[in-house]
């Protein structure tokens, strides 16, 4: 091939080097892997050492910092496969770079995620004390909003008692179909001996047994808990009924069906073979199969406080737990705003019990009226009555501005910009440790937008002693 004349920078991609490299020197200054560094030396890793406190027998285990530093960083940087981390330790010099030519495979990755995690879940308080200590996350007004998570099954996996057991019949005749067929096949290769003998691959195996057994116990509990609600309902029914009977007076209202007639026209209760946890979710885009993740963000610093992953496709009931674990982990807070979604004159009641101050619409509507209100409530006015007087209040209207910039822009950055478009693991469990990792990536990667906003103002997240990883 001709050469021009123009002559090019040297390229010779077989030229070995004469002296090694320091893997530094190929990632920028700044780069989200010195703080990745930097942030996990922080954190107290004390729990995973202690699973390795034995007497010393076995293969040699990974360093459980290298093991914590390339799951965060993978989450962080949008990855939540273990095989994709493992073919990641290969290709990509960040990963190379935390690893320190360490190269776990994919069962072990994912071995050390699931064993260790109850440890890996509280990496997101971890991350939340950094924040404290650097002087965010003060705890003043806190918004809690929830997102609908697709599962890693499908809306066609679901299937009711009757479903299942059909679906075991077909399977099964179906495996003993293509094992007729590889006995043919065998038999006319082999002879008809038991040499050679293969059992056809996928033959009903142990893990299918278990999710169907799973999914017929779920059903066969759920259709117990509605009976049961409905003989409550009926018996709270007839007694008011009789108190009204001796006071000469009549009951008003419907008169609720009985619970065996009830159960007739009770929709049948149907549960996902492929992950008999998740639940069907209603989405403005439609119907997913999936779950709902809870997040309370601070609306000064955009941290997360708190995580968890819920089967209830509404929020209803979510606020008072949530409130109640972030109370246990980081204190409470001065002021709560939630949507419309979540009011409830109960859940209300509870939470000023509390002491936090309650800013949310009582209607189904993002919007408050246009009347402005001054001061506290007037007497007399119901619950939702009074909410609406403070949600019309000057100060009202500016705290739940807050929330439509705080949790909402988070799910966008997980879902988008993050690309955690569903859950990988299977199982309630499962996916409340990968929420919990995946807001533990959204929280080193705003600390370390922080970082960097402060740097360039000639400051530091940290104090000096660990600067030298961040400015290498």
């Amino acid at each position: 091939m001709p050469k021009p004349d123009r002559k090019f920078r040297r390229y010779d991609p077989d030229q070995s080097t004469l002296m090694p490299h320091d893997m530094r020197d190929w990632l920028p200054k700044g780069h989200l892997a010195y703080f990745m560094r930097q942030v996990v030396e922080r954190m107290d890793l004390g729990p995973f050492y202690k699973y390795y406190d034995n007497d010393g027998r076995g293969c040699v285990p990974y360093d459980p910092r290298m093991m914590v530093t390339i799951i965060l960083y993978a989450y962080a940087f949008g990855v939540n496969s273990a095989r994709e981390m493992a073919r990641m330790l290969y290709t990509d010099v960040a990963f190379r770079f935390l690893a320190a030519g360490n190269y776990p495979d994919h069962e072990t990755i994912n071995g050390f995620r699931n064993r260790h995690a109850d440890d890996l879940g509280k990496m997101l308080q971890e991350t939340v004390l950094l924040a404290r200590e650097a002087g965010l996350a003060r705890m003043g007004i806190v918004s809690l909003d929830g997102t609908k998570m697709k599962a890693n099954a499908s809306l066609a996996a679901n299937r009711s008692k009757a479903g299942i057991d059909e679906k075991i019949k077909r399977d099964f005749d179906e495996y003993l179909k293509r094992a007729e067929e590889v006995d043919r096949r065998e038999n006319a290769e082999f002879g008809d001996g038991e040499d050679g003998f293969i059992l056809p691959p996928g033959f009903y195996g142990k893990d299918l047994g278990k999710r169907l057994d799973e999914a017929k116990r779920q059903i066969d509990a759920e259709d117990s808990r509605q009976r049961s609600e409905d003989e409550e309902k009926a018996a709270a029914r007839k007694k008011k009924e009789e108190e009204a009977a001796r006071k000469g007076k009549k009951l008003r209202g419907r008169k609720p069906k009985e619970p065996d007639e009830k159960q007739m026209h009770l929709k049948e209760t149907k549960r996902n073979t492929t992950d008999p946890d998740s639940r069907v979710m209603s989405t403005a885009k439609g119907f997913v199969q999936g779950y709902n993740m809870q997040f309370m963000v601070d609306c000064e610093s955009h941290i997360v406080l708190e995580v968890d992953t819920v089967q209830d496709c509404n929020d209803k009931r979510q606020m008072i737990p949530m409130l109640d674990r972030l109370t246990k982990t980081h204190g409470r807070p001065i002021a709560l705003t939630d949507d419309a979604g979540y009011f409830s004159a109960p859940a209300l009641r509870a939470a000023l019990a509390r002491g936090v101050m309650i800013f949310m619409p009582s209607k189904n509507r993002h919007k408050v009226s246009g009347v402005v209100r001054q001061g506290p409530p007037p007497d007399g006015l119901s619950q939702a009555q009074q909410m609406e007087w403070t949600m019309a209040t000057p100060a009202g209207r500016d705290i739940y501005k807050m929330r439509c910039s705080t949790a909402e822009p988070c799910f966008g950055v997980i879902k988008w910009a993050m690309g955690f478009s569903h859950f990988e693991l299977r199982g309630l469990k499962k996916v409340r440790l990968e929420a919990r990792l995946m807001a533990t990536g959204r929280n080193i990667n705003r600390l370390n937008t922080v970082n960097i906003e402060r740097k360039r103002r000639g400051g530091t997240l940290f104090p000096p002693e660990m600067r030298s990883l961040a400015t290498s």
